[in-house]
């Protein structure tokens, strides 16, 4: 486990650990407050496009929601950090700490057809990391 990974997972670990043994609620509050502000981490939707079939129309809006498919966040080398599944809104989130990554959606078949896309994850921010996915719909 690299350096910062270790000290994301101990500060992580102390958070919960401060969270769960506070003693009053209004404590258990401001601790979750203070570690969802410092949460780190990449979130976005997943779509697909095209959604319509034929020709494209103007002012037609073809792209559509991809839920339930997995969604993988990658280290440099190639390993799973995180993983989740897409709402029905098409939605994710996923924490993790500082660094360069690269999203990837698991393929289920031939189509939809997802490009990787890199990442870099800022401590106490949250990346955008949004997927449009091709459908294969011409």
């Amino acid at each position: 486990m690299n350096e910062n990974r270790l000290k994301y997972a101990v500060v992580a670990t102390a958070l919960v650990n401060l969270i769960a043994c506070s003693s009053a609620p209004s404590e258990r509050i401001a601790a979750a407050k203070v570690a969802a502000s410092s949460a780190s981490g990449v979130q976005g939707s997943l779509m697909l496009s095209p959604g319509c079939p034929g020709p494209q129309v103007a002012g037609r809006n073809c792209d559509r929601v991809l839920p339930n498919h997995t969604i993988e966040l990658l280290d440099e080398r190639g390993g799973v950090v995180a993983r989740t599944t897409s709402g029905t809104d098409g939605g994710f989130a996923m924490q993790a700490p500082p660094g360069q990554y690269t999203l990837q959606v698991v393929r289920q078949g031939l189509y939809p057809r997802c490009p990787a896309l890199p990442v870099t994850i800022v401590a106490g921010s949250m990346a955008n990391g949004s997927l449009t996915c091709d459908s294969g719909m011409r």
